[in-house]
């Protein structure tokens, strides 16, 4: 089997993911984080430990939705960072994409 790999940048649709899946691609989607408060000025940490925006877990729980609408139940994984605000984010997507039937495993530090 030959395995190949292609990098694309910029916007890619979900239907371009569902096609890639559909043929038996492995996909990987990187996203950032959802909708945060701004960052207190000269903040070391750049703001580790900021929590979502009650919008930005809306987000993230209707790309989860969109996603799974193109994804079906394919087996994923979800990684995220250790900042609070991108492990909200991968957990609140996951819950959006989980309650419609994926399979998914999550890697990412649980803050409790």
């Amino acid at each position: 089997m030959e395995i190949t790999s292609r990098t694309i940048v910029g916007e890619v649709s979900f239907q371009d993911i569902a096609v890639a899946l559909n043929r038996g691609e492995r996909v990987a989607i990187i996203v950032r984080h959802a909708e945060r408060p701004p960052l207190e000025k000269n903040d070391p940490t750049f703001g580790k430990d900021l929590e979502l925006t009650e919008h930005g877990i809306e987000q993230a729980k209707t790309f989860g939705f969109v996603l799974s609408q193109f994804i079906g139940t394919a087996t994923h994984a979800v990684y995220a960072g250790d900042n609070k605000r991108c492990t909200m984010t991968a957990k609140s997507a996951n819950s959006g994409n989980s309650r419609y039937g994926s399979t998914s495993r999550q890697y990412c530090r649980d803050d409790g």
